[in-house]
Protein backbone atom coordinates (compact mmCIF):
# COMPACT_ATOMS: atom_id res chain seq x y z
CA UNK A 1 0.00 0.00 0.00
CA UNK A 2 1.11 3.56 -1.29
CA UNK A 3 0.69 7.06 0.22
CA UNK A 4 -0.77 9.74 -1.62
CA UNK A 5 2.74 11.45 -2.12
CA UNK A 6 4.08 8.12 -3.10
CA UNK A 7 1.63 7.64 -5.36
CA UNK A 8 1.92 11.42 -6.84
CA UNK A 9 5.66 10.55 -7.16
CA UNK A 10 4.96 7.39 -9.26
CA UNK A 11 2.75 9.09 -11.53
CA UNK A 12 5.60 11.52 -12.57
CA UNK A 13 8.10 8.55 -13.17
CA UNK A 14 8.44 6.33 -15.99
CA UNK A 15 10.08 3.54 -17.41
CA UNK A 16 12.58 6.04 -18.27
CA UNK A 17 15.38 7.44 -16.01
CA UNK A 18 14.03 10.56 -14.25
CA UNK A 19 16.35 13.09 -12.45
CA UNK A 20 14.86 13.94 -9.26
CA UNK A 21 15.16 17.27 -9.37
CA UNK A 22 12.91 17.32 -12.25
CA UNK A 23 10.19 16.08 -9.44
CA UNK A 24 10.38 18.65 -7.28
CA UNK A 25 7.23 20.85 -7.69
CA UNK A 26 6.62 23.04 -5.05
CA UNK A 27 8.33 20.44 -2.50
CA UNK A 28 11.87 20.68 -1.61
CA UNK A 29 14.68 17.99 -2.46
CA UNK A 30 14.73 16.25 1.00
CA UNK A 31 11.15 15.63 0.95
CA UNK A 32 11.26 14.02 -2.54
CA UNK A 33 14.76 12.06 -1.64
CA UNK A 34 13.56 11.21 1.20
CA UNK A 35 9.73 9.63 -0.66
CA UNK A 36 12.09 7.95 -3.26
CA UNK A 37 13.89 6.37 -0.45
CA UNK A 38 11.08 4.62 0.53
CA UNK A 39 9.71 3.79 -2.28
CA UNK A 40 13.10 1.89 -3.14
CA UNK A 41 12.56 0.22 0.47
CA UNK A 42 9.21 -1.37 -1.03
CA UNK A 43 10.60 -2.56 -4.42
CA UNK A 44 8.93 -0.08 -6.75
CA UNK A 45 11.33 1.92 -8.02
CA UNK A 46 14.86 1.64 -9.30
CA UNK A 47 17.53 4.31 -8.37
CA UNK A 48 20.32 4.87 -9.78
CA UNK A 49 23.52 7.61 -8.20
CA UNK A 50 26.32 9.93 -10.74
CA UNK A 51 28.64 11.23 -9.50
CA UNK A 52 29.43 15.13 -10.63
CA UNK A 53 32.39 17.42 -10.74
CA UNK A 54 31.76 20.80 -10.39
CA UNK A 55 34.81 23.25 -11.08
CA UNK A 56 34.72 27.07 -10.36
CA UNK A 57 37.49 29.61 -9.68
CA UNK A 58 39.70 30.41 -6.34
CA UNK A 59 40.21 33.84 -5.32
CA UNK A 60 43.64 33.92 -7.28
CA UNK A 61 41.77 32.28 -10.37
CA UNK A 62 39.20 35.07 -10.11
CA UNK A 63 42.28 37.68 -10.05
CA UNK A 64 44.13 36.03 -12.95
CA UNK A 65 40.66 36.25 -15.22
CA UNK A 66 40.53 39.96 -14.77
CA UNK A 67 44.39 40.73 -14.95
CA UNK A 68 45.46 38.33 -17.44
CA UNK A 69 48.13 34.95 -16.54
CA UNK A 70 51.43 35.66 -15.72
CA UNK A 71 52.65 33.66 -18.84
CA UNK A 72 50.72 35.89 -21.19
CA UNK A 73 52.19 38.93 -19.73
CA UNK A 74 55.26 37.41 -20.46
CA UNK A 75 54.70 36.32 -24.11
CA UNK A 76 53.13 40.11 -25.13
CA UNK A 77 56.67 41.41 -24.41
CA UNK A 78 58.39 38.35 -26.08
CA UNK A 79 56.39 37.48 -29.18
CA UNK A 80 57.72 40.35 -31.27
CA UNK A 81 61.84 39.34 -30.99
CA UNK A 82 61.03 35.63 -29.76
CA UNK A 83 63.17 36.47 -26.79
CA UNK A 84 63.49 38.19 -23.26
CA UNK A 85 66.23 38.31 -20.30
CA UNK A 86 64.64 37.03 -17.40
CA UNK A 87 66.36 39.71 -15.75
CA UNK A 88 63.60 41.93 -17.75
CA UNK A 89 60.82 39.87 -16.51
CA UNK A 90 58.65 41.41 -14.11
CA UNK A 91 59.63 39.60 -10.46
CA UNK A 92 55.81 39.10 -9.53
CA UNK A 93 55.62 36.84 -12.91
CA UNK A 94 59.06 35.60 -13.27
CA UNK A 95 58.38 31.79 -11.55
CA UNK A 96 55.33 30.71 -12.67
CA UNK A 97 55.35 32.61 -16.26
CA UNK A 98 58.97 30.10 -16.61
CA UNK A 99 57.17 27.17 -15.09
CA UNK A 100 54.42 27.36 -18.25
CA UNK A 101 55.83 29.02 -20.67
CA UNK A 102 58.72 25.67 -21.13
CA UNK A 103 55.92 23.95 -20.03
CA UNK A 104 54.18 24.99 -23.86
CA UNK A 105 57.28 24.85 -25.57
CA UNK A 106 59.57 28.06 -24.65
CA UNK A 107 63.37 27.36 -24.04
CA UNK A 108 65.61 28.64 -21.19
CA UNK A 109 68.91 29.57 -22.43
CA UNK A 110 71.98 31.67 -21.94
CA UNK A 111 70.07 33.52 -19.03
CA UNK A 112 67.17 34.30 -21.55
CA UNK A 113 63.63 33.03 -22.30
CA UNK A 114 63.26 31.72 -26.25
CA UNK A 115 60.18 31.25 -28.04
CA UNK A 116 60.68 28.89 -31.05
CA UNK A 117 57.05 27.86 -32.05
CA UNK A 118 55.29 31.10 -31.10
CA UNK A 119 51.78 29.42 -32.35
CA UNK A 120 52.14 26.04 -29.98
CA UNK A 121 53.09 28.47 -26.81
CA UNK A 122 50.38 30.68 -27.38
CA UNK A 123 47.90 27.86 -28.11
CA UNK A 124 48.94 26.42 -24.95
CA UNK A 125 48.45 30.10 -22.86
CA UNK A 126 45.15 30.69 -24.71
CA UNK A 127 43.90 27.35 -23.31
CA UNK A 128 44.53 27.90 -19.84
CA UNK A 129 43.00 31.83 -20.18
CA UNK A 130 39.55 29.90 -22.08
CA UNK A 131 39.60 27.36 -19.27
CA UNK A 132 39.00 29.94 -16.53
CA UNK A 133 36.88 32.12 -19.08
CA UNK A 134 34.08 29.19 -18.78
CA UNK A 135 35.21 27.18 -15.79
CA UNK A 136 31.71 25.44 -15.34
CA UNK A 137 32.27 23.37 -18.38
CA UNK A 138 35.37 22.23 -18.24
CA UNK A 139 36.00 18.97 -19.83
CA UNK A 140 39.74 18.43 -20.93
CA UNK A 141 41.35 16.41 -17.95
CA UNK A 142 45.04 17.60 -18.70
CA UNK A 143 43.57 21.24 -18.35
CA UNK A 144 41.47 20.16 -15.19
CA UNK A 145 44.25 19.51 -13.79
CA UNK A 146 46.81 21.90 -14.49
CA UNK A 147 44.82 24.59 -13.27
CA UNK A 148 44.15 22.49 -9.71
CA UNK A 149 47.74 22.51 -9.36
CA UNK A 150 48.17 25.90 -9.98
CA UNK A 151 45.29 26.47 -7.42
CA UNK A 152 43.55 28.87 -9.82
CA UNK A 153 40.34 26.51 -9.40
CA UNK A 154 38.84 24.15 -6.76
CA UNK A 155 36.83 21.12 -7.51
CA UNK A 156 33.30 19.89 -5.63
CA UNK A 157 31.90 16.47 -5.77
CA UNK A 158 28.05 16.42 -5.45
CA UNK A 159 25.60 13.48 -6.39
CA UNK A 160 22.36 13.67 -8.85
CA UNK A 161 20.01 10.62 -7.64
CA UNK A 162 17.77 9.02 -11.01
CA UNK A 163 14.62 6.81 -10.90
CA UNK A 164 12.33 4.98 -12.67
CA UNK A 165 9.22 3.16 -11.89
CA UNK A 166 9.43 -0.67 -12.10
CA UNK A 167 6.78 -3.12 -12.77
CA UNK A 168 5.80 -3.70 -8.64
CA UNK A 169 5.23 -0.04 -8.69
CA UNK A 170 3.32 0.71 -11.57
CA UNK A 171 0.73 -2.48 -10.41
CA UNK A 172 0.86 -0.28 -7.02
CA UNK A 173 0.13 2.43 -8.75
CA UNK A 174 -2.83 1.14 -10.37
CA UNK A 175 -4.20 -0.57 -7.08
CA UNK A 176 -4.10 2.54 -5.63
CA UNK A 177 -6.15 4.47 -8.26
CA UNK A 178 -8.56 1.49 -7.75
CA UNK A 179 -8.70 2.00 -4.02
CA UNK A 180 -9.22 5.81 -4.71
CA UNK A 181 -7.73 7.82 -1.51
CA UNK A 182 -5.67 5.79 1.35
CA UNK A 183 -6.68 7.82 4.77
CA UNK A 184 -3.40 7.92 6.82
CA UNK A 185 -5.13 10.41 9.58
CA UNK A 186 -8.03 9.36 11.73
CA UNK A 187 -10.72 12.34 12.01
CA UNK A 188 -14.07 12.44 13.52
CA UNK A 189 -15.53 12.41 9.94
CA UNK A 190 -13.86 9.16 9.27
CA UNK A 191 -14.81 7.38 12.26
CA UNK A 192 -17.98 8.72 11.40
CA UNK A 193 -18.55 6.95 8.11
CA UNK A 194 -15.70 4.90 8.28
CA UNK A 195 -16.74 1.96 6.33
CA UNK A 196 -17.24 4.99 3.09
CA UNK A 197 -13.08 4.63 3.42
CA UNK A 198 -9.81 2.63 2.24
CA UNK A 199 -7.45 2.80 5.64
CA UNK A 200 -3.63 2.71 4.97
CA UNK A 201 -2.23 -0.40 5.99
CA UNK A 202 0.70 -0.87 7.91
CA UNK A 203 3.72 -3.03 7.90
CA UNK A 204 5.24 -4.17 10.89
CA UNK A 205 8.13 -5.66 9.19
CA UNK A 206 9.45 -2.41 7.71
CA UNK A 207 12.19 -0.92 8.18
CA UNK A 208 11.89 2.14 10.12
CA UNK A 209 14.94 4.76 11.12
CA UNK A 210 16.76 3.94 14.49
CA UNK A 211 16.99 6.45 17.46
CA UNK A 212 20.33 7.91 16.63
CA UNK A 213 22.32 10.03 19.49
CA UNK A 214 25.03 12.78 19.09
CA UNK A 215 28.92 10.98 19.07
CA UNK A 216 32.49 12.10 17.81
CA UNK A 217 33.53 11.69 14.29
CA UNK A 218 35.56 8.42 13.59
CA UNK A 219 38.27 10.29 13.16
CA UNK A 220 38.18 12.56 16.22
CA UNK A 221 37.96 8.89 18.12
CA UNK A 222 41.43 7.89 16.83
CA UNK A 223 42.99 11.39 17.30
CA UNK A 224 42.43 10.74 21.34
CA UNK A 225 43.06 7.64 21.21
CA UNK A 226 46.19 8.63 20.11
CA UNK A 227 46.47 11.29 22.52
CA UNK A 228 45.81 8.71 25.46
CA UNK A 229 48.67 6.85 24.34
CA UNK A 230 51.29 9.68 24.08
CA UNK A 231 50.04 10.43 27.47
CA UNK A 232 50.89 7.29 28.87
CA UNK A 233 54.14 7.05 27.71
CA UNK A 234 55.05 10.37 30.01
CA UNK A 235 54.69 12.96 27.04
CA UNK A 236 53.38 15.96 27.07
CA UNK A 237 50.90 17.66 24.86
CA UNK A 238 51.87 20.91 22.71
CA UNK A 239 50.25 23.21 20.02
CA UNK A 240 51.29 25.71 17.81
CA UNK A 241 49.96 28.25 14.87
CA UNK A 242 48.64 27.78 11.56
CA UNK A 243 50.49 30.54 10.28
CA UNK A 244 54.49 29.91 10.79
CA UNK A 245 57.71 32.32 8.87
CA UNK A 246 59.57 29.87 6.87
CA UNK A 247 62.35 30.55 9.55
CA UNK A 248 60.92 28.25 12.36
CA UNK A 249 59.04 25.66 9.18
CA UNK A 250 62.18 25.36 7.06
CA UNK A 251 65.40 26.78 8.10
CA UNK A 252 65.21 26.23 11.47
CA UNK A 253 65.19 22.68 10.87
CA UNK A 254 68.35 22.69 8.27
CA UNK A 255 65.87 23.22 5.07
CA UNK A 256 67.89 24.90 1.87
CA UNK A 257 66.34 27.97 0.89
CA UNK A 258 66.89 26.67 -2.20
CA UNK A 259 65.07 23.26 -1.49
CA UNK A 260 62.00 22.19 -3.80
CA UNK A 261 59.70 21.52 -0.68
CA UNK A 262 59.55 26.09 -0.74
CA UNK A 263 58.61 25.97 -4.12
CA UNK A 264 55.11 28.12 -4.40
CA UNK A 265 53.71 24.94 -6.09
CA UNK A 266 54.13 22.72 -2.91
CA UNK A 267 53.50 25.79 -0.13
CA UNK A 268 51.12 27.99 0.77
CA UNK A 269 52.51 31.70 1.07
CA UNK A 270 50.72 34.46 2.50
CA UNK A 271 49.92 37.58 1.50
CA UNK A 272 48.69 39.15 4.82
CA UNK A 273 50.93 38.97 6.74
CA UNK A 274 53.03 38.36 4.28
CA UNK A 275 56.30 38.71 6.47
CA UNK A 276 56.82 37.69 9.65
CA UNK A 277 60.29 38.59 11.40
CA UNK A 278 62.26 36.65 13.33
CA UNK A 279 62.11 36.68 17.03
CA UNK A 280 65.67 35.84 17.89
CA UNK A 281 68.15 37.78 15.80
CA UNK A 282 71.14 36.23 17.74
CA UNK A 283 69.70 32.65 17.00
CA UNK A 284 68.94 33.36 13.66
CA UNK A 285 73.13 34.53 13.12
CA UNK A 286 73.71 30.49 14.52
CA UNK A 287 71.34 29.25 11.63
CA UNK A 288 72.50 31.46 9.17
CA UNK A 289 76.11 30.28 9.49
CA UNK A 290 75.28 26.38 9.88
CA UNK A 291 73.44 27.10 6.21
CA UNK A 292 75.92 29.16 4.77
CA UNK A 293 79.33 26.71 5.69
CA UNK A 294 78.58 24.55 8.98
CA UNK A 295 79.77 27.08 11.45
CA UNK A 296 81.89 25.20 13.84
CA UNK A 297 79.38 21.93 13.65
CA UNK A 298 82.10 20.22 10.89
CA UNK A 299 79.58 20.38 8.69
CA UNK A 300 80.13 22.14 5.40
CA UNK A 301 76.51 23.48 5.22
CA UNK A 302 74.77 23.90 2.03
CA UNK A 303 77.23 26.60 0.60
CA UNK A 304 74.80 29.39 -0.72
CA UNK A 305 74.14 33.02 0.94
CA UNK A 306 71.46 32.58 3.53
CA UNK A 307 68.63 35.74 3.40
CA UNK A 308 66.79 36.98 6.26
CA UNK A 309 64.11 38.43 3.70
CA UNK A 310 62.99 34.33 2.42
CA UNK A 311 63.22 33.30 6.14
CA UNK A 312 60.72 35.55 6.84
CA UNK A 313 58.19 35.28 4.51
CA UNK A 314 54.60 34.13 6.32
CA UNK A 315 53.02 30.71 5.10
CA UNK A 316 50.85 27.82 6.29
CA UNK A 317 52.81 25.24 8.45
CA UNK A 318 54.11 22.69 6.10
CA UNK A 319 54.07 20.20 8.68
CA UNK A 320 53.93 20.08 12.78
CA UNK A 321 57.69 19.75 13.54
CA UNK A 322 57.30 23.15 13.31
CA UNK A 323 56.17 23.14 17.16
CA UNK A 324 58.31 20.06 18.32
CA UNK A 325 61.36 22.94 16.90
CA UNK A 326 59.80 25.68 18.62
CA UNK A 327 59.34 23.22 21.80
CA UNK A 328 63.16 22.31 21.44
CA UNK A 329 64.37 25.89 21.58
CA UNK A 330 62.42 26.80 24.77
CA UNK A 331 63.15 24.06 26.53
CA UNK A 332 66.78 24.31 25.38
CA UNK A 333 68.54 24.38 28.66
CA UNK A 334 66.79 21.62 30.33
CA UNK A 335 68.45 18.01 30.60
CA UNK A 336 65.48 16.27 29.29
CA UNK A 337 62.13 17.04 27.58
CA UNK A 338 59.20 14.86 25.69
CA UNK A 339 56.46 16.45 23.79
CA UNK A 340 53.86 15.32 21.03
CA UNK A 341 51.29 17.26 19.00
CA UNK A 342 48.42 16.59 17.01
CA UNK A 343 47.45 19.29 14.26
CA UNK A 344 46.30 20.46 10.57
CA UNK A 345 49.23 21.01 8.08
CA UNK A 346 49.29 22.61 4.56
CA UNK A 347 50.39 21.15 1.41
CA UNK A 348 49.93 22.45 -1.94
CA UNK A 349 49.35 18.85 -2.99
CA UNK A 350 46.64 17.98 -5.97
CA UNK A 351 43.76 15.89 -4.44
CA UNK A 352 44.59 11.69 -4.90
CA UNK A 353 43.12 8.89 -2.84
CA UNK A 354 45.82 9.91 -0.46
CA UNK A 355 46.56 13.18 -0.12
CA UNK A 356 44.72 16.13 0.09
CA UNK A 357 46.02 20.17 0.96
CA UNK A 358 44.99 20.01 4.23
CA UNK A 359 45.28 17.08 6.40
CA UNK A 360 46.18 16.02 9.84
CA UNK A 361 49.65 14.97 11.30
CA UNK A 362 51.30 13.82 15.15
CA UNK A 363 54.62 14.45 15.43
CA UNK A 364 57.00 13.71 18.56
CA UNK A 365 60.07 15.45 19.67
CA UNK A 366 62.55 13.45 22.84
CA UNK A 367 65.49 14.96 24.04
CA UNK A 368 67.95 12.80 26.99
CA UNK A 369 71.34 11.76 28.14
CA UNK A 370 70.87 8.48 26.95
CA UNK A 371 68.22 9.34 23.75
CA UNK A 372 69.28 6.96 20.60
CA UNK A 373 67.68 5.06 17.87
CA UNK A 374 67.36 1.98 19.15
CA UNK A 375 64.81 4.18 22.12
CA UNK A 376 63.01 5.65 19.00
CA UNK A 377 62.39 2.42 16.72
CA UNK A 378 60.82 1.31 20.71
CA UNK A 379 58.63 4.02 21.15
CA UNK A 380 57.32 4.27 17.47
CA UNK A 381 56.63 0.17 17.43
CA UNK A 382 54.99 0.78 21.10
CA UNK A 383 53.03 3.42 19.66
CA UNK A 384 51.75 1.52 16.49
CA UNK A 385 50.96 -1.74 18.56
CA UNK A 386 49.05 0.01 20.50
CA UNK A 387 46.97 1.67 17.44
CA UNK A 388 46.14 -2.19 16.59
CA UNK A 389 49.20 -3.48 14.52
CA UNK A 390 50.93 -6.26 14.81
CA UNK A 391 53.45 -6.37 12.40
CA UNK A 392 55.57 -3.26 12.14
CA UNK A 393 59.09 -2.55 10.63
CA UNK A 394 61.30 0.68 10.20
CA UNK A 395 63.48 1.02 7.29
CA UNK A 396 66.72 4.02 6.41
CA UNK A 397 65.24 7.30 4.89
CA UNK A 398 66.12 10.65 3.88
CA UNK A 399 65.17 13.97 5.75
CA UNK A 400 67.01 17.38 5.45
CA UNK A 401 67.30 17.64 9.14
CA UNK A 402 67.37 13.98 10.43
CA UNK A 403 70.34 11.79 10.40
CA UNK A 404 69.75 8.75 10.91
CA UNK A 405 66.20 8.87 9.48
CA UNK A 406 63.74 6.27 9.28
CA UNK A 407 60.46 5.16 7.88
CA UNK A 408 57.92 3.45 9.91
CA UNK A 409 56.20 0.54 8.14
CA UNK A 410 52.94 -1.54 8.66
CA UNK A 411 51.80 -4.64 7.52
CA UNK A 412 47.84 -4.29 6.08
CA UNK A 413 45.90 -6.62 4.18
CA UNK A 414 48.98 -8.13 2.60
CA UNK A 415 50.84 -4.88 1.91
CA UNK A 416 53.63 -3.19 3.61
CA UNK A 417 52.18 0.46 3.77
CA UNK A 418 54.59 3.60 4.96
CA UNK A 419 52.84 5.46 7.53
CA UNK A 420 55.64 8.20 8.61
CA UNK A 421 58.92 9.68 9.01
CA UNK A 422 61.08 9.93 11.94
CA UNK A 423 64.72 10.07 13.20
CA UNK A 424 67.76 11.72 15.11
CA UNK A 425 68.49 15.72 14.56
CA UNK A 426 71.04 16.59 12.94
CA UNK A 427 73.55 18.54 14.80
CA UNK A 428 73.33 21.11 12.02
CA UNK A 429 69.70 21.44 13.68
CA UNK A 430 70.56 21.48 17.95
CA UNK A 431 74.02 23.10 17.75
CA UNK A 432 72.27 26.42 17.10
CA UNK A 433 70.07 25.88 20.15
CA UNK A 434 72.63 24.46 22.24
CA UNK A 435 71.38 21.29 22.92
CA UNK A 436 73.77 18.65 23.90
CA UNK A 437 72.03 15.26 24.22
CA UNK A 438 70.58 13.53 21.21
CA UNK A 439 67.53 14.87 19.81
CA UNK A 440 64.72 12.65 18.29
CA UNK A 441 61.69 13.19 16.04
CA UNK A 442 58.65 11.73 14.55
CA UNK A 443 55.78 12.92 12.04
CA UNK A 444 52.95 10.60 11.56
CA UNK A 445 49.57 10.75 9.13
CA UNK A 446 46.42 10.85 11.01
CA UNK A 447 44.59 10.29 8.19
CA UNK A 448 46.24 7.27 6.62
CA UNK A 449 45.54 5.46 10.10
CA UNK A 450 42.00 6.29 10.09
CA UNK A 451 41.92 4.89 6.00
CA UNK A 452 43.53 1.38 7.65
CA UNK A 453 41.03 1.62 10.66
CA UNK A 454 38.03 2.08 9.02
CA UNK A 455 39.12 0.30 5.41
CA UNK A 456 38.91 3.19 3.40
CA UNK A 457 39.75 4.06 0.16
CA UNK A 458 40.20 7.36 -0.34
CA UNK A 459 40.93 9.88 1.99
CA UNK A 460 38.18 12.02 0.91
CA UNK A 461 35.91 9.07 2.61
CA UNK A 462 37.01 10.90 5.78
CA UNK A 463 35.29 14.24 5.04
CA UNK A 464 32.18 13.62 3.32
CA UNK A 465 29.33 14.14 5.23
CA UNK A 466 27.73 10.77 5.68
CA UNK A 467 26.10 10.93 8.39
CA UNK A 468 25.06 6.77 7.49
CA UNK A 469 28.60 6.18 7.81
CA UNK A 470 29.53 7.62 10.84
CA UNK A 471 26.78 5.80 12.81
CA UNK A 472 27.92 3.20 11.34
CA UNK A 473 31.50 3.54 12.59
CA UNK A 474 32.60 1.43 16.15
CA UNK A 475 33.74 3.11 18.61
CA UNK A 476 36.33 1.41 19.59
Amino acid sequence: MISEGEAKLLEKLGDKWVNARELLGKKDISVVMSTISWLEKKSLVEVKDNLIKNYSLTEEGKRYLNEGLPERRVFDMIKETGRIRIRDVPPDALKISIIWLKKFGAKIENGAIIIEDKKRVNEGIREHEEALKHVKNLKEKEVIKNLLRRGLIKERESVERFAKINNKGSEALKDYKEKGKIVTKITKEVIERWQDYHFKEYDVKMPVRGTSFGRKHPLRIIIDEIREIFFSMGFEEIRGNFVESSFWDMDALFVPQQHPARDLQDTFYLKRPSKIKIDNKEYAKRVKLIHEDGGDTGSKGWQYEWSYEEAERALLRTHTTVSSIRYAYKNREKESFKAFTIGRIFRRENPDPTHLPEFTQIDGVLSEKDASLAMLIGILKHFYAEMGFKNIRVKPSYFPYTEPSLEVDVYYDGNWLELGGSGVFRSEVTHPLGIINPVLAWGLGVERLAMLRYDLKTIKELYVSDIEWIKSCKLI
